[in-house]
């Protein structure tokens, strides 16, 4: 039986981040829809969830975009997958910007309003360089749509994530211009110029292209 692929998208998105993406795998593939966090829940009990939820086996390939790839991490440390995707993200604490810890440092996702975090702004557009009005578009309903006690939660997991080494075998697809993430190279990465934050939709070419030949 061939390997399932999961693919676990951005803080508070969905699977529309990854429609245009053209995959050519025979693989079954499985869009993982965020459940609601526990009070108190840390992050690796939510991964085990995760797991138990979508049955995720040691076989199974894990691709994680952005916040996505964070929880590919702690799931990949319960199960050991075979392999590991990451797309514009991190794969240990070092690799997240400064603002995540110091945002949960110092507490500062309490101040936010909950009302204000599904709320697309400049600050928001600058970060994914946002170039074209249909993308524009395409993230404000994403945004919009977002679940904000997700999205609080998961800030603070960020923030307070504890990884602090890259696991052996991840591997990473980063564009050198990402501003959320800044790029951290390895041997194994395959890196995009001048891909930003949303390069799995402005430049979804590329990453397909990436994806196709990775060998799963």
């Amino acid at each position: 039986m061939k390997p399932k692929l999961f693919f676990l998208s951005g803080l508070g998105a969905d699977k529309r981040a990854f429609d245009a993406l053209t995959l050519h795998f025979k693989n079954e593939i499985v869009h993982i829809e965020w459940l609601v966090p526990i009070k108190q829940e840390s992050f690796s009990q939510y991964a085990k969830r995760i797991i138990d939820r979508y049955q995720i086996a040691s076989s199974d390939v894990l691709v994680g975009l952005s916040f996505g790839g964070l929880m590919a991490v702690e799931i990949h440390h319960i199960i050991n997958n075979d392999s590991v995707i990451l797309i514009s993200s991190a794969s240990c604490r070092k690799e997240l910007h400064p603002f995540f810890r110091v945002t949960s440092r110092l507490g500062l996702t309490r101040l936010i309003p909950k009302r204000k975090l599904n709320q697309p702004n400049h600050f928001i557009y600058k970060g994914f360089a946002i170039k074209t009005a249909s993308h524009k578009q395409l993230l404000d309903t994403i945004i919009k749509d977002s679940d904000t006690d997700f999205v609080q939660w998961a800030i603070r997991q960020m923030g307070n994530w504890n990884r602090k080494d890259r696991t052996e075998g991840i591997i990473k697809i980063h564009g050198d211009n990402d501003l959320m993430i800044p790029i951290h190279n390895a041997e194994k990465d395959y890196t995009i110029k001048g891909g930003g934050h949303f390069m799995v939709v402005d430049r979804a070419e590329e990453v397909s292209e990436i994806l196709n030949n990775i060998s799963i």
